[in-house]
C-alpha cells in the first residue's frame, strides 16, 4: 500500500492537523508508515497516527516527534493491526507545541 497525502498546509484551529482517509488495511497485518517532514519552527510536537476514522477512534499505530526538525528528515514507524480492524481508517498528523496537546487526544 502506497499513499502520498502531501499534507503541506495543515488546517488552522485549536491544533494544526491534516489527515488522509479511506486507507485500506487488513486485520492482523504489519504495516510501516514512512514520511519526510520539516517545519519552519523547531520545538513543536507532532503526533502521527493510523487510526479508525470514526468513533471509537481506535489507534492502530503512532509516532510522537517531540522536537520538529527544520530540515527535511525521514521518519518511520511500524504497527500491526488488530483482528477487529475496519477499512474505515485514516492517517493523521497533529501538530502543536509540546504543552498544547493533551495525551488523551491521541
Amino acid at each position: 500500500m502506497v499513499h502520498d497525502p502531501k499534507i503541506e498546509e495543515l488546517a488552522q484551529g485549536e491544533y494544526e492537523y491534516g489527515w488522509e482517509t479511506d486507507i485500506e488495511v487488513e486485520p492482523n497485518t504489519e504495516y510501516t508508515v514512512s514520511f519526510d517532514m520539516r517545519h519552519t519552527v523547531s520545538g513543536k510536537r507532532v503526533d502521527v497516527s493510523v487510526q479508525r476514522h470514526t468513533s471509537p477512534y481506535t489507534v492502530y499505530g503512532r509516532l510522537r516527534i517531540n522536537n520538529t526538525p527544520t530540515s527535511m528528515t525521514p521518519f518511520e514507524f511500524t504497527f500491526t493491526t488488530p483482528s477487529s480492524v475496519t477499512s474505515n481508517t485514516r492517517l493523521t498528523f497533529l501538530l502543536a507545541r509540546a504543552d498544547e496537546v493533551p495525551s488523551s487526544r491521541l
